[in-house]
């Protein structure tokens, strides 16, 4: 038996092909699906690319690295920040009580899966990579959005929510196409220090490719970026993830980016403003 997704569709763990089609079965009266053409074909844990961009990426990062304002130096000062300026509202061991904690929760015994020593967000943030860690979060459908993803629990600061995943392209092919067939493709993000290149999560992706929209811009999920070499086992380029940051929901004495059965959005960015001449899919 394959195993389960590690997202919930409406409550229930699926394995992938009955995740796929329970997916593309709410996607019905989207153009692809009616030629024939699944919108969504699989759970994707790290991006995918051909041959030749994998070794394209490599010699452009071999003879000019990039340094990017969210990467993992820059978090780690973030969190130290929040700490300082948060104190009163959470406890100085919150690495270790809150986030180590919810890894910990998230790991199976079966598997023989465990944690390494964590002493800092820098090292929490490669744990939970490493360990393909999935927040508490389910996937419901409505009429007006489409698929969205929710909280099954309260989301703390800070928490990892997942990277971003799909085929590595070309970003002018990805223009190309979405003239080409007249609407807007929503899950494509280009890479910061590379932006002809874009991970396209339409076809293939994880949890994070169902995440709508912010169009309040409250700024509750933040972007990482993490250079090839931050992970082992190395990425063979750059990858992108999503973190819950700024905690604008009050639950008792403290406060969480999203709270139960609230829906997770981003801010998909300008790019997501769009042409006239193209609908949103």
């Amino acid at each position: 038996m394959d195993d389960l997704i590690p997202v919930s569709i409406d409550g229930e763990y699926l394995p992938e092909t009955e995740f796929v089609n329970r997916i593309n079965m709410a996607y019905q009266n989207v153009s692809d699906f009616r030629h024939g053409k699944p919108c969504y074909l699989g759970w994707t844990r790290r991006s995918k690319a051909s041959a030749f961009i994998r070794w394209l990426f490599r010699d452009i990062y071999l003879n000019e690295p990039f340094k990017h304002f969210n990467g993992l130096a820059e978090w780690q000062k973030r969190f130290e920040r929040f700490l300082e300026e948060d104190g009163d509202k959470y406890s100085k061991c919150y690495l270790q009580e809150v986030l180590v904690a919810e890894l910990h929760r998230s790991l199976d015994p079966k598997k023989g899966q465990k944690l390494p020593k964590i002493h800092s967000y820098r090292d929490y943030v490669i744990a939970a990579i490493k360990d393909q860690y999935v927040p508490p979060v389910d996937l419901r459908w409505s009429e007006d959005k489409g698929w969205g993803l929710f909280a099954t629990d309260n989301i703390p600061p800070f928490n990892l929510i997942g990277l971003y995943t799909g085929d590595l392209r070309f970003t002018f092919l990805l223009r190309l196409i979405e003239k080409l067939r007249g609407y807007h493709n929503k899950y494509k993000w280009s890479l910061y220090g590379a932006e002809w290149l874009s991970v396209d999560g339409e076809k293939n992706g994880q949890h994070t490719r169902f995440i709508n929209h912010d169009i309040e811009k409250t700024e509750r999920v933040a972007t990482l970026t993490l250079e090839p070499h931050e992970v082992v086992p190395t990425f063979k380029f750059l990858q992108k993830g999503l973190i819950a940051y700024k905690p604008k929901v009050a639950q008792g004495d403290e406060l969480f980016p999203f709270v139960k059965d609230e829906e997770i959005v981003w801010d998909y960015g300008e790019d997501y403003r769009l042409p006239d001449d193209l609908k949103v899919n």
